[in-house]
């Protein structure tokens, strides 16, 4: 298991950390988030990736906008994207 760090998260919340936590969950299976609060927008996981989390450790949503990527739309779900 490899820390979000490992892969140049800073979890300052107010550096994007979104690559670089993309980088760590697409590399590892098992990600580990130190404390801190990581500013990220869209994540994709993988089929069994394991997130853990410090008790202190946050993910924080991007609030702007332009950083995030429409929505995909995944013909295999289970879910559509009309459902609340």
């Amino acid at each position: 298991m490899k820390s979000v760090k490992d892969f140049g998260a800073v979890g300052n919340g107010v550096i994007r950390d979104t690559a670089a936590v993309q980088k760590a969950i697409d590399n590892e299976k098992e990600v580990y988030f130190p404390a801190g609060r990581y500013l990220v927008a869209n994540l994709c996981l993988h089929e069994g990736t394991i997130l853990r989390f410090a008790a202190d450790a946050e993910l924080i949503a991007d609030p702007d906008w332009k950083n995030w990527r429409p929505l995909e739309k995944d013909p295999d779900s289970r879910y559509d994207q009309n459902d609340n």
